[in-house]
């Protein structure tokens, strides 16, 4: 049994310690056992929500020291992934990976590839494919107030209707983080793999689960004017269904969630911007005025 803070240590036959972590999002768990005490210390930190004693069909990830200039090894449920040069590497796999599971494996919520923020109890998410500019969007947001529940997965229950917190770190590229963090940015702001947690962004920024009142969905293109351009609710429907990691497991509940979920919405529209602060100025007066 772990212990009480999902921690535990052991010997290994090398005679190294090895440490183990649980941490669970959703529906999916998944153990780290590492060689690297750096490792696991990482991650305590970027996943502290996240920590668990809940290991049942937890995934399992193992770091390990071999020999050679790549003396990081990720074996993924007993197989080979890839070797590192340097431990911290492992930390962003973790990350993907617990995302992956809870997104893919979730029984009690719909789950969307999207940011998602709250402001006086209603949320805002932010829908869209990679390089949309969710993330940014969905840190600079947090930053000017508004609290942070996800820059990756938007989860919405079927019991309720709300969208939940998944409270992983922020992922932002160089460019990214400076452009959210400004002077503020420094080491302890963020690591080499750009894992930003929401309260060094804001302190006391911490969501709780929010009915979606605005959906978004960001379209970052270079040099473009910022505008508004209203979405039907059919468009809307089909974003979200194209951008669901596991609404076609759930089938029609699904649909039918998520076509009352855009229901309620006050709003639905796309922000196209190439400025950030812009698209800033848009969305505040997009959710000032509902």
């Amino acid at each position: 049994m772990l212990a009480s803070d999902g921690m535990r240590s052991m010997k290994i036959a090398s005679g190294s310690t090895q440490e183990e972590a649980c941490f669970r999002a959703l529906s999916s768990s998944v153990i780290v056992r590492s060689q690297w005490p750096e490792v696991l210390a990482e991650l305590r930190e970027v996943l502290a929500s996240f920590a668990s004693n809940d290991a049942a069909g937890a995934s399992v990830i193992e770091a390990s020291r071999i020999q050679g200039p790549f003396p990081c090894r990720l074996v993924v449920d007993g197989e080979h992934v890839a070797d590192f040069d340097r431990p911290d590497l492992v930390v962003g796999q973790v990350v993907i990976h617990l995302t992956q599971r809870a997104a893919e494996q979730a029984r009690e919520h719909v789950t969307l590839h999207a940011g998602a923020v709250s402001q006086g109890g209603a949320a805002a998410i932010l829908v869209g494919s990679p390089d949309a500019g969710k993330s940014t969007l969905t840190a600079a947001l947090v930053r000017d107030g508004f609290d942070y529940l996800s820059d990756e997965l938007a989860p919405i229950g079927f019991a309720d209707g709300l969208v939940h917190p998944f409270a992983r770190p922020l992922v932002l590229d160089g460019r990214s983080a400076a452009l959210v963090l400004g002077p503020a940015l420094d080491a302890g702001m963020t690591n080499r793999r750009n894992h930003i947690g929401h309260d060094l962004i804001r302190p006391g920024s911490t969501g709780v689960a929010a009915p979606v009142r605005w959906l978004i969905a960001p379209v970052f293109t270079e040099g473009a004017r910022a505008r508004l351009e209203p979405m039907s609710a059919a468009e809307a429907l089909h974003l979200v269904l194209g951008q669901s990691f596991n609404a076609f497991v759930h089938g029609n509940r699904a649909v039918q969630l998520l076509a009352r979920t855009i229901e309620r919405t006050e709003s639905c529209y796309r922000i196209v911007f190439g400025d950030l602060e812009d698209a800033l100025a848009l969305v505040r007066r997009l959710t000032a005025s509902s």
